[in-house]
């Protein structure tokens, strides 16, 4: 099955269409530890332990039954490596059509953002390939570093991306030095080239993606992992900007029309209210683009989840919901992903796909 890999991208004040990329090298104030990671050629995460919380917890791994993003440590850090996995394979399907983190694909999908490779898609049109390759370089100080010669290229588009506001999708300075999609699979796939190269784009992906959640999830006074789940994967596909959009829609729908952050966490009645007009509304931009509608069925999993009391992840999650089910009488279409359980265990079952080592 073809993967429903979408354009990620969102628009600054002066109508340019860009990625938001947000360079995060100062201290969160939370620890930023790299995810438990399954390897290429196995299934992701088959022995994490249960979830017991239905609270997020800090990414140091505490939490507990307090209600708070930051609560207690009665949760101990196997629920937030729990969720943690649970949300980021999720976005592993959703990019990938497998659960199985993707470091190794490469490839110029042809549609503007240059080439695109790793786990969750980073592009050379955008930055944060090259904030991959970068890192890998400083990383890695054995022989035969295949990724080091692109370095140079990269940042000039980095560069030129950061001056003048605009993705840019050139590849003809990357294919000057060599096989970029080639050289970034060998990487991926050697047995010594590939640990510190994977370590990276965890790295990457949770300086970028994942870490800015949390501070959300503060100010707004949420603290279910499907709500974190949801805000990462959005993150991922529409850029920040169009996230903050659709956090003042959402606040707007459920009386907060001042955009103020409320004294205290929300009730779960009142998060699973806000969560829903989120979805809503993230439904419907997925819709309002050609890049993005293909893949218009995550947002409507995430919803179904919301729907079924999903919130800690601790129950089963099933990737086969689509849009004109979730929301019938929108007229959205009813393309779909295949049918994968991610178990409470973290476990995957369903079809050969979702397991598959390398995406199709």
């Amino acid at each position: 099955m073809a993967n429903r890999r979408a354009g990620r991208q969102t628009t600054d004040n002066l109508g340019t269409t860009m990625r938001s990329y947000p360079i995060l090298t100062v201290a969160l104030g939370i620890g930023l530890t790299v995810a438990a990671c399954s390897s290429d050629d196995e299934p992701a995460a088959t022995t994490i332990p249960t979830t017991q919380s239905g609270t997020v917890t800090d990414d140091s791994g505490t939490g507990g039954s307090s209600g708070q993003v930051d609560g207690g440590t009665n949760a101990g850090p196997a629920v937030a490596e729990t969720q943690k996995l649970k949300a980021q394979m999720l976005t592993s399907f959703w990019e990938n059509d497998t659960t199985v983190f993707q470091y190794g694909f490469a490839r110029n999908n042809g549609d503007g953002y240059g080439y695109t490779s790793g786990r969750v898609g980073f592009t050379t049109a955008t930055g944060d390939s090259y904030q991959v390759v970068q890192c890998y370089d400083l990383a890695f100080k054995g022989a035969g570093n295949l990724m080091k010669k692109y370095e140079p290229a990269l940042k000039a588009l980095y560069d030129k991306m950061i001056q003048s506001g605009s993705t840019q999708p050139n590849i003809g300075t990357i294919d000057a030095v060599g096989n970029y999609t080639a050289d970034w699979t060998a990487t991926a796939n050697s047995p010594t080239l590939g640990p510190a190269f994977k370590e990276c784009q965890d790295e990457r992906v949770d300086l970028t993606y994942w870490a800015p959640t949390l501070p959300i999830m503060k100010k707004w006074g949420l603290t279910s992992a499907l709500t974190r789940a949801s805000l990462y994967d959005s993150t991922v596909v529409h850029g920040e900007a169009n996230v903050n959009d659709l956090i003042e829609q959402a606040n707007s729908d459920t009386g907060n029309g001042a955009q103020k952050s409320p004294a205290a966490p929300l009730s779960e009645a009142a998060e699973s209210a806000w969560l829903q007009a989120f979805h809503i509304h993230r439904v419907a931009l997925l819709d309002s683009s050609g890049a993005w509608k293909p893949a218009i069925a995550r947002g409507a999993n995430y919803e179904q989840m919301r729907r079924d009391g999903n919130f800690d992840l601790s129950k089963k999650i099933v990737t086969s919901a689509n849009a004109n089910s979730v929301f019938p009488g929108k007229g959205y279409p009813s393309n779909g992903y295949q049918a994968c359980v991610i178990n409470p265990d973290g476990s995957v079952s369903g079809e050969a796909q979702c397991t598959a080592p390398i995406s199709d």
